[in-house]
């Protein structure tokens, strides 16, 4: 009998998890609610969320906030339209992102702000940064990080 291997591996790739969630913050009288929305992909006519969690067949889920803002203080710290990694819009072509691709641009984003000053690129892989570089131009700086 001849197991269909790839209709097995979709079966175990099901998506669980809720396509809206709602989080409050309550301090005394005071309600502070967030609504997040599932961030889906139209793959090949079919609608895919994350691919996997921090390894192959762990699920994952990517919520972004389309509602209610976090204020703490004087200071908004989260708000609608203020994301991303979790548009979807990014995607350009290929597959829909994994959780590794995510928490990589995540990473990059987070050394690219130290270096705003100036043309430049970084390269992350699993996480790990493996080439930054400056630039005269943007493509200059790419090569350089390329080749670090």
């Amino acid at each position: 009998m001849a197991i269909d291997l790839k209709a097995a591996y979709k079966t175990i790739m099901d998506d669980h998890f809720t396509p809206r969630m709602e989080i409050s913050f309550i301090d005394g009288d005071s309600r502070q609610t967030l609504c997040y929305e599932k961030v889906s992909w139209v793959i090949d006519g079919e609608e895919k969320g994350l691919r996997y969690g921090e390894n192959p067949g762990q699920e994952a889920a990517l919520y972004k906030l389309v509602n209610g803002n976090l204020a703490l203080g004087e200071v908004t710290a989260l708000a609608p339209g203020r994301y991303l990694a979790s548009d979807p819009e990014l995607l350009q072509s290929g597959k829909h992102p994994g959780k590794t691709n995510l928490t990589d641009a995540d990473n990059a984003l987070n050394i690219l702000r130290y270096l705003d000053d100036t043309p430049c690129a970084v390269i992350v892989k699993h996480n790990n940064p493996c080439g930054g570089a400056r630039g005269g131009t943007l493509a200059e700086a790419y090569f350089r990080a390329n080749k670090a």
